[in-house]
């Protein structure tokens, strides 16, 4: 059988597919002009269950005077870690943090070397149908909390997640909370560790007025419920009620400050728009709501709609209130649901082919196949 031959740079500049080196494993020695196996190869699939072979088949010939010594598989370990979890305290917040992590476990090393026996001639290049193995230890890795989170459930969390993690959820999630009256509303509606001393401790150090009697069972008619506390007027409302509910109306100044208007100071223009004079100027003028004490109702003529916002006097205390909840508590779904929080780890391979000749030169095929294991 003719073995053709060809000289190392132009196994490089004409097929990209092939690199050269001196068989040192660490470095590349190959001098210009050094004769290298040329090769190729394709894996059976790019997913393989771990501690099961994987099937590849390689493709290879040297030139004159050159004879292959043994062919062999090497691979680097990428592990990757996806963590994730999902705000479920009130429907009103849309909000899952998710992080993955990368890193190379293990990197490129020998695994396993064929004899050139065990190649076939195809009449221009030798074929070698054969497999390697992998590592059981490497399988997925999968968790989540379940319906209890305990000192374990915490290790477990401290184990697999990644360092600050929590903080970077419960300061995203409190920053959506603030921004949203709505969500508020639901958030303090809704978490039962809003207690009376709770929020009796923020009103004494913010000097707020936030209620501390209420009844969250709604059974009792002479006390109220969070939301019956927490009040104001929306579009839902009819016109009858948004009309009832008005207790003034405002104007936005020229440096975009809003200024109360007396419900008996508006003036109503031929064409039925609501103004007050300031000054020689007549500035329309829209109605301000009824709402709680902590609330700005009113209609918003840029949106076109009604808007509510926290009073700054406010906001602190409610920052602090949000604050207050902790992570297990956000992300506690229903009992199907339990903490919705999941973990799950996987492992790559990235694998390489080459074949080594009598004299130790290697040829290599360039690009690495990436096997996922399962």
């Amino acid at each position: 059988m003719k073995i053709q031959y060809k000289l190392g740079l132009m196994a490089m500049g004409l097929l990209a597919f092939s690199s050269c080196e001196k068989h040192d494993l660490v470095a590349d020695n190959m001098a210009i002009g050094e004769r290298v196996p040329t090769v190729y190869w394709t894996v059976a699939s790019t997913a393989c269950k771990a501690g099961e072979d994987f099937s590849f088949e390689g493709r290879y010939y040297t030139e004159d005077g050159h004879q292959p010594s043994h062919s062999e598989v090497w691979y680097s370990v990428i592990r990757e870690d996806v963590v994730s979890a999902q705000a479920k305290l009130v429907s009103s917040l849309a909000f899952t943090q998710q992080s993955t992590i990368t890193d190379t476990i293990r990197t490129m090393q020998h695994i396993k070397s064929y004899a050139h026996s065990l190649a076939t001639w195809s009449g221009h290049e030798f074929v070698l149908s054969n497999s390697c193995p992998t590592s059981s230890t490497l399988i997925p890795v999968m968790w989540s909390p379940g319906n209890s989170w305990t000192e374990t459930t915490w290790d477990k969390f401290n184990l697999y997640y990644p360092e600050g993690f929590e903080e970077t959820f419960l300061a995203d999630v409190k920053t959506k909370v603030m921004a949203s009256e709505t969500i508020l509303r639901d958030v303090f509606c809704t978490y039962s560790g809003f207690t009376a001393e709770r929020i009796d401790s923020i009103n004494g150090i913010y000097n707020t007025a936030i209620p501390t009697v209420f009844d969250d069972d709604e059974n009792t008619k002479d006390i109220k419920s969070k939301k019956e506390l927490w009040y104001r007027v929306s579009d839902s409302n009819t016109d009858v009620e948004k009309e009832a509910a008005i207790i003034a109306y405002y104007y936005r100044d020229d440096a975009g400050v809003d200024v109360r208007v007396k419900k008996a100071d508006i003036l109503v223009d031929e064409l039925g728009n609501e103004y007050a004079m300031n000054g020689e100027k007549k500035v329309f003028c829209y109605p301000v709501y009824d709402a709680a004490a902590w609330l700005y109702c009113r209609y918003d003529n840029d949106s076109g709609s009604i808007v509510t916002t926290v009073l700054d006097s406010y906001t602190d205390a409610f920052d602090a209130l949000v604050a207050l909840i902790h992570f297990p508590e956000w992300i506690k779904g229903t009992a199907a649901e339990g903490y919705v929080a999941s973990f799950k780890r996987t492992h790559k391979l990235s694998t390489v082919f080459k074949v080594v000749d009598t004299e130790g030169n290697v040829g290599m095929y360039t690009t690495p196949y990436e096997i996922t294991l399962n």
